[in-house]
């Protein structure tokens, strides 16, 4: 199933840029349910992520691989994986996100999912696993601009 969430940050794009693609452990850090981040090299990295979904919770271990960076058109691709093993279940996802510059301190993220769930969680309808992501969305912005905030600017 196709995900794509917005969301506006009211910080120059290439501020944005830099905290997303230098502070990738940071970042993991932000997305909702994450227990535990360990970096592995640059590209890759592995954790521990918590979600309920409907009134099942669940805990994935993964890992999340960058798979592209582009600072020239403020473009990244990254694969994520995951299983469950207590509920046998699955997850695989192909994000893409890509900054917009709206105005000179604002920039829009747009984030796209080609997301796979399989086993028990999988048999949750596509709407409410759409409406999870949707909400998990609004609380990692929540959280990065938290994190942009108390984050330094260097000159």
């Amino acid at each position: 199933m196709i995900i794509e969430e917005k969301f506006v940050i009211d910080f120059p794009r290439q501020r944005v840029w830099d905290f997303l693609m230098n502070d990738v452990q940071g970042v993991l850090t932000c997305v909702p349910g994450t227990e535990a981040v360990d970096v592995i090299d640059q590209e890759n990295y592995q954790g521990l992520l918590k979600v309920k979904v409907g009134p099942v919770s669940a805990k994935f271990q993964g890992k999340v691989t960058v798979h592209e960076r582009d600072a020239n058109v403020y473009h990244a691709s990254m694969i994520a994986e995951g299983t469950e093993s207590k509920l046998s279940s699955l997850a695989k996802a192909k994000v893409s996100m890509h900054l917009n510059a709206i105005a000179e301190t604002q920039t829009e993220v747009v984030v796209t999912g080609d997301v796979r769930i399989l086993g028990m969680l999988g048999q949750f309808g596509q709407g409410i696993i759409k409406g999870k992501a949707h909400s998990l969305m609004g609380e990692f912005a929540g959280r990065i601009r938290a994190r942009l905030e108390q984050v330094p600017l260097l000159i």
